[in-house]
């Protein structure tokens, strides 16, 4: 387990550093894209994430554990308060989303669709990656439990 560690880590920092998101949307299970000189474009949910409702309890340990892990996978490009100022963010396209700001409109099973499946697909176009198969099920529960503390 802690070689799998050792191999992984810098993996994820490299992945880390390459990656984004884009700006979200609602908490009705859509997001949106924004583009400066268009209008949001309206995204639904995927069904099979649409309902999804965060299981864990909303407590301090889980809100720890949950920034631990967003400290490492996703504070480079969201930034370390999640308001899309991490230090790669500068040079990323679309930029990273104001996590802080937008964690309210944003539905537990958008964020949890955003995490486990990234945004290198249409109308995102960004490059952060899919954390699926990289942190469990449960991991992305926690992140999605930190992101929920975050204030704007």
């Amino acid at each position: 387990m802690r070689f799998r560690f050792i191999i992984l880590l810098p993996c994820l920092i490299i992945l880390i550093s390459l990656s984004a998101c884009v700006r979200n949307g609602t908490a009705d299970n859509r997001g949106f894209v924004e583009d400066e000189s268009a209008l949001p474009t309206i995204v639904p949910v995927p069904d099979e994430f649409s309902n999804l409702q965060n299981p864990l309890e909303n407590t301090l340990q889980a809100v720890e554990q949950g920034e631990i892990i967003y400290q490492v996978n996703c504070a480079s490009c969201h930034g370390v308060s999640g308001k899309g100022d991490g230090v790669v963010s500068n040079s990323l396209e679309p930029r990273p989303t104001n996590l802080a700001v937008n964690q309210e409109r944003l539905s537990d099973g958008y964020l949890y669709w955003r995490i486990y499946a990234g945004g290198a697909f249409e109308p995102f176009r960004s490059v952060m990656p899919g954390w699926r198969g990289l942190i469990s099920e449960e991991d992305i529960w926690r992140v999605i439990t930190y992101i929920r503390s975050l204030e704007g």
